[in-house]
């Protein structure tokens, strides 16, 4: 009897979905960072920001997610383990459309001519 308490104690992830949002939240700031790292604290911001609303709004709804249909793989549910899968692809290639998003149109705006925004002091 103790033994059936522990293995399903140790492989049910009740809360699968978000935990894969963050892990996704995570991983896309230090390889977005660790790729291009920012010059100023402007730069750092045009990419945690939008990550961290994106990734926000995933979450709750990764939650509530959760809520509702739980991943239990003792009962041959993974079905909710697949959809973690969904989700950390999905907030990483939107977090990723996102940041390309923002550096294209700061880099058209540039390009165009557009007079400067900010002024970095010295």
């Amino acid at each position: 009897m103790n033994i059936e308490l522990e293995r399903e104690t140790l492989f049910n992830l009740a809360h699968a979905r978000t935990i894969a949002v963050s892990a996704a939240l995570f991983l896309f700031l230090i390889h977005r960072l660790g790729l291009d790292p920012a010059e100023d604290l402007f730069e750092w911001l045009l990419v945690v920001v939008p990550a961290l609303e994106i990734s926000g709004v995933a979450w709750l709804f990764a939650a509530l997610g959760d809520h509702d249909h739980p991943v239990d793989p003792t009962s041959g549910n993974w079905s909710g383990l697949a959809s973690a899968l969904r989700w950390f692809g999905f907030v990483v290639a939107l977090n990723w459309a996102a940041a390309l998003f923002i550096a294209s149109t700061i880099e058209a705006y540039v390009t165009l001519g557009g007079p400067a925004v900010y002024m970095p002091v010295m």
